[in-house]
């Protein structure tokens, strides 16, 4: 069933990027964007009952790629992203393609936090076949949004650096360090909590602050701040006795 979806989608990229092509607009300038979990953090977060493809809205990496264009991607660098795009090219010998959206941003974290800076970042890309690469949020909301964890990755001085160096033609340096996310940390610390705290609460009688902590834990978790989870999370591992 799943793949079956998927083809109603491929089939509905391919309606709007073949009638574009018989317009005359040339297939190499048409493309493709999905958005996808990675594989590395579906296998961390999500229940079993809900399949891979699913969990992407039935467009998982080969969906995007058709006869009439080129298939392209939303790149916000969460943990497996680039490896698990960079294969699928492989398999179907190298072509180009895009990211059509993304920025230096690890969704759900701080800036400074996606393991590599914009120059890393684009060379993710431009050094490994993508011919666009659209970088998002630059003056989203103006003066008052221009705190935004999003535009100061994009707009900041170490973004610029690296726009003119490819600017100028230069080779990006693709410099990356391991990374992981709070989806792949939180799980494993939130099924600890659900298996020690009420032992914890049993010892010392304290009710109330497990209450409180997990009430700031369901609010950041149903209002999907997963970096708000993982410090409230580590807020209640500190109570429980030392692993």
């Amino acid at each position: 069933m799943d793949g079956e979806r998927e083809k109603v989608v491929q089939e509905f990229i391919t309606l709007w990027t073949q009638g574009l092509a018989d317009g005359g607009v040339p297939t190499n300038k048409i493309y493709a964007h999905t958005a996808i979990i990675s594989e590395r953090l579906f296998e961390a977060n999500l229940s079993p009952a809900c399949s891979y493809s699913q969990a992407n809205g039935f467009a998982p990496l080969p969906v995007a790629f058709g006869k009439s264009h080129r298939a392209g991607f939303s790149t916000y660098p969460a943990p497996g992203l680039f490896e698990q795009i960079y294969e699928e090219l492989a398999r179907r010998g190298h072509p180009a393609w895009a990211s059509c959206e993304g920025t230096n941003l690890q969704l759900g974290t701080a800036p400074g936090q996606s393991g590599m800076d914009m120059e890393a970042y684009l060379a993710r890309m431009f050094n490994h076949g993508a011919t666009l690469v659209n970088i998002f949020s630059w003056g989203v909301g103006g003066e008052a949004n221009q705190n935004m964890d999003f535009r100061i990755v994009t707009e900041g001085e170490e973004a610029l650096r690296a726009y003119r160096k490819f600017l100028r033609g230069e080779r990006l340096a693709e410099v990356v360090a391991p990374i992981s996310s709070p989806f792949e940390r939180l799980p494993a610390k939130v099924r600890r909590i659900q298996l020690e705290l009420p032992v914890w609460v049993q010892k010392t009688g304290d009710q109330a602050k497990a209450d409180a902590l997990l009430k700031r834990l369901d609010a950041a978790l149903k209002g999907n701040n997963v970096t708000e989870g993982e410090k409230v999370a580590d807020e209640i591992l500190k109570l429980l006795p030392a692993k």
